[in-house]
């Protein structure tokens, strides 16, 4: 508890005052070619201290959390309800949506650290979950799990789902799993770790029967809210799959995604190195080197996961960074991959097991304080980052 804490608050005030401070030094020119007629959020305390929280997507989830799901296009249906309902609740209590996305956010953070440290205490020691939960809230991209964003809710889900599982609390299991899939799509994947975990528990007499139940509970969340969708709204059932196209996304499949990772990151490397420049609100240039270095670190921590943890973690973060790159843009960008990259646990539990040497977990605390510096700054200020 005192190592999650401890990485929740420094974390947060390193994000916090960053992004602060990027508003002094940045401005809001970028935030003010993407939202013209909005507010400027240096004319008030509350816009200051809302600045690392609202901006990009979260207003999509406010708008959910205000209006629900029937509206003018079906864009919105691609964020799953569970983040925006728990907005909603806790708003209609303190009166402010994106002042209760941002305690949801916190408050989801706080335990989603909890779990991944008790998983990795588990698996890999004391010490090596102490510096997992620290580079895991120092992460460059971590600004986003206090943001009006999914991420720290589906982080605790998931964990939480496996925590249970490998302390073989099953029917609690089968109900973050259930949560997790009316999160994000991606919790449909939690179906791979409980399926290894189960084969690998005890069998009893009931466990064909606890067997069926857990890996039923993982699709139940996505399925209800398909259901909801279909009936309560004059969209389809799949209207929040097949609606991925509005946003520029479909599947292509990951080889194809992996492909265009390396692409658009060579790219944008040859033209930062030939004088390319690197400007506005939305840089190629910086997207395409940020998605690459996401990528390059999923791939060798899906590899160091399979190696170094038991098979139902590096099994769910190979499935779960096969599932983020198989939907690359048009350009074959692979867009928002650092941000979907942040709740896959199994790879800075990895990276907790690796760095036992000062050094190298000198080297990995500074690359990431310095970057999560510089992307909450500029998210802050209205910057596009990942």
């Amino acid at each position: 508890m005192a190592s999650a804490w401890r990485a929740f608050w420094i974390s947060r005030l390193v994000a916090w005052a960053a992004a602060a401070l990027g508003l002094l030094v940045l401005g809001t020119d970028a935030f003010r070619q993407v939202s013209p007629s909005g507010r400027d959020p240096t004319d008030s305390v509350a816009g200051w201290l809302l600045s690392p929280a609202e901006r990009w997507d979260a207003g999509w989830f406010v708008g959910i959390a205000s209006h629900g799901y029937d509206g003018p296009t079906p864009s919105h249906t691609a964020f799953f309800p569970l983040y925006p309902l728990s907005m909603r609740v806790v708003g209609e209590v303190i009166g402010s949506f994106q002042w209760a996305g941002v305690l949801v956010s916190l408050a989801a953070f706080f335990v989603g650290l909890y779990f991944v440290h008790r998983l990795t205490e588990l698996e890999c020691g004391t010490a090596a979950a102490e510096r997992t939960v620290l580079l895991l809230a120092l992460f460059p991209m971590a600004f986003y799990f206090s943001a009006i964003y999914s991420e720290s809710l589906f982080l605790a889900l998931s964990a939480g789902c496996l925590y249970f599982a490998r302390t073989e609390r099953w029917p609690a299991a089968a109900g973050c799993a259930a949560l997790a899939g009316a999160t994000r799509s991606a919790g449909l994947l939690l179906v791979v770790p409980l399926v290894i975990m189960l084969w690998r528990a005890p069998r009893t007499g009931r466990w064909q029967l606890r067997n069926l139940g857990v890996v039923l509970a993982a699709p139940a969340g996505t399925l209800v809210y398909l259901a909801y969708i279909r009936s309560a709204t004059r969209y389809g059932f799949l209207a929040p799959f097949k609606t991925q196209q509005d946003w520029m996304r479909e599947f292509r499949g990951p080889i194809v995604g992996f492909w265009g990772g390396l692409k658009n990151g060579y790219q944008a490397a040859t033209e930062v190195l030939w004088g390319g420049h690197i400007g506005g609100a939305v840089s190629g240039y910086r997207s395409g080197l940020v998605n690459f270095a996401a990528l390059a670190f999923a791939s060798i921590g899906v590899v160091g996961a399979l190696r170094r943890l038991p098979l139902a973690y590096g099994a769910y973060a190979l499935v779960a960074v096969l599932f983020a790159i198989s939907y690359p843009g048009n350009d074959l960008q692979l867009k928002s991959l650092p941000r979907l990259v942040l709740p896959i646990f199994p790879l800075f539990m990895w990276l907790g097991a690796v760095t036992e040497r000062r050094s190298y977990r000198t080297v990995a605390l500074v690359a990431s304080v310095a970057g999560l510096v510089v992307f909450s700054a500029m998210f802050a200020s209205g910057y596009w980052i990942a």
